[in-house]
């Protein structure tokens, strides 16, 4: 959108109607409802909409009428939107209506029969949310570990990847760990997540890491050698090394964990472009059910709330049903 434009467009932060005859406190309290990426994603979707009913619809958005949401679902349906993008659209008018003291033209059977349409055209709803990466198996975690160099990256690196594999976290949470969320004992480890996508008020978890019996492959290991070689006894656990081998206090990003995955997926000779950060979670869930885990100790560590989610990771692999037919004919898999 030009910037010329912008002066156009309607912009919200939380609605002046919600916040009248609320004290300071009630006011912190509504802000928090929503957390600053949630709070900026709304924004940037709603600016979107405003631009469509100011300059294409020609009509005011707040409060809009079921039809001028329904225009404009279309509107990103036929100009090739992610489903996801759509969702987040439908989900900030929402928002900002109610916030406003409007009726929510979301609800209305036009536009929820609209959506669901939409949905179907494009298949399954969750296809297009789920990044189709390729799984990191354990063989390939194996080959990374023996090819990673002695040094503090490779270091950095092994304990990454191994945790990264165990506990099948995103990378946004394993950027996000600090040295404060590991606690070490005889028998292994403990490690809080603060906070993931599925835990938006930031109720927590706990991952329970056991020492292996092999030393080379056990995450707790590799965490306890890089965090004693690069002297880091708190803040970000997980952070830049530069070429000179000297480690930054700046912690990692998302974008980061992703690099350090195709860097070392190409060291052992396979094509990065089809590995993402996201493959040591689906390479966990793909593993663990190639292991005979049942779904439902899978859903433990991953926190995922559906088992659905999981059992698609077990489809795109034909997983699932390669079990089934070796158990029918008899041989236990």
């Amino acid at each position: 959108m030009p910037d010329s434009q912008l002066s156009n467009v309607t912009r919200v932060e939380t609605a002046p109607s919600l916040l009248l005859g609320l004290n300071a406190r009630q006011r912190e309290y509504v802000e928090r409802s929503k957390s600053k990426n949630t709070k900026r994603a709304y924004k940037n979707a709603w600016n979107d909409f405003s631009y469509f009913c100011a300059h294409i619809a020609r009509i005011q958005a707040l409060p809009a009428s079921p039809q001028t949401v329904a225009d404009y679902l279309q509107y990103l349906a036929d100009g090739a939107s992610k489903i996801s993008t759509i969702n987040q659209r439908v989900a900030a008018i929402a928002f900002f209506h109610r916030t406003a003291g409007k009726p929510d033209p979301t609800i209305h059977p036009l536009v929820t029969t609209l959506m669901q349409g939409i949905r179907r055209e494009r298949v399954d709803v969750r296809a297009e949310e789920i990044r189709q990466v390729e799984p990191l198996t354990r063989d390939e975690l194996f080959q990374i570990c023996i090819a990673l160099p002695e040094d503090l990256r490779g270091k950095r690196d092994k304990a990454l990847l191994l945790l990264g594999f165990a506990i099948a976290r995103r990378e946004s949470e394993l950027a996000a760990l600090n040295v404060r969320d590991v606690i070490f004992s005889e028998r292994g480890m403990t490690v809080a997540i603060r906070k993931s996508k599925t835990d938006q008020y930031g109720e927590g978890r706990k991952k329970i890491i056991e020492h292996l019996a092999d030393d080379f492959l056990c995450p707790v290991c590799a965490l306890r050698a890089w965090l004693a070689d690069a002297e880091i006894t708190g803040g970000a656990i997980f952070r830049k090394v530069d070429r000179w081998n000297k480690v930054w206090k700046k912690r990692i990003n998302a974008r980061t964990v992703a690099y350090i995955v195709k860097r070392n997926i190409y060291a052992i000779g396979r094509d990065p472009k089809e590995f993402a950060g996201h493959s040591l979670r689906a390479g966990f869930v793909t593993q663990a059910a190639a292991d005979g885990v049942p779904i439902h100790e899978i859903q433990d560590v991953t926190d995922h709330k559906s088992g659905d989610m999981v059992r698609r990771y077990i489809r795109n692999r034909g997983l699932g049903a390669q079990r089934t037919i070796r158990r029918v004919l008899g041989e236990q898999p």
